[in-house]
């Protein structure tokens, strides 16, 4: 038998075999996937762990594993906004799914830990222009509830200076933030918490 044949003959039973196909690929992808992820949670890596298990469910959406990637956000610390995201996600996927009950329990218990905080801001001058985290708000002064976390607070005037500031809004707080616009075009903050 030639070599030509062979090969022929090999590459048929390959695809006969399902080897070849897409299906299979997404399978080896798949169980790559399924490595990579009990690994990194093994080292509770959870940095490394979402996202790969966020491409596990782009390749094989499956409501566990959105439970999966709401687990490791909780468990990680200081990521409680995220992991309301993953379970409501989670609990939309899951219609009446077997996990259900036990998802919903935990965003309620999540929600009731993770709630949003309650932030006052205030400026001089007042009637200044609100954005947070890139998206325009309102202007000053404005009472709001945010999302557990750190948010980029901008106010700006109509001159074009502004002032920006990282605040971390903590669960179920109530926050205030005052701030004045400087004289000059821009000028950032420091951090606070």
């Amino acid at each position: 038998m030639s070599v030509v044949r062979c090969l022929l003959l090999l590459g048929a039973m390959v695809w006969a075999l399902g080897l070849g196909t897409p299906a299979h690929a997404d399978e080896i992808k798949r169980d790559r996937l399924l490595n990579d992820i009990a690994d990194a949670l093994s080292e509770k890596n959870y940095r490394k762990a979402i996202p790969k298990m966020k491409a596990l469910h782009a390749l094989s959406p499956d409501p566990a594993v959105l439970f999966n990637i709401g687990v490791a956000y909780e468990k990680w610390g200081g990521h409680c906004a995220d992991a309301l995201k993953a379970f409501d996600k989670f609990m939309e996927a899951c219609g009446k799914c077997s996990q259900r009950k036990n998802g919903a329990a935990r965003l309620k218990s999540l929600r009731a830990e993770c709630g949003p905080g309650r932030l006052e801001i205030s400026a001089k001058p007042n009637a200044l222009g609100i954005e947070i985290d890139g998206k325009d708000r309102g202007v000053t002064p404005l009472f709001l509830e945010l999302d557990a976390g750190a948010h980029i607070i901008k106010l700006s005037g109509d001159d074009g200076a502004f002032v920006e500031q990282q605040l971390v809004v903590s669960p179920n707080s109530e926050q205030r933030l005052a701030l004045n616009l400087p004289t000059a075009r821009s000028e950032a903050v420091a951090p606070t918490d």
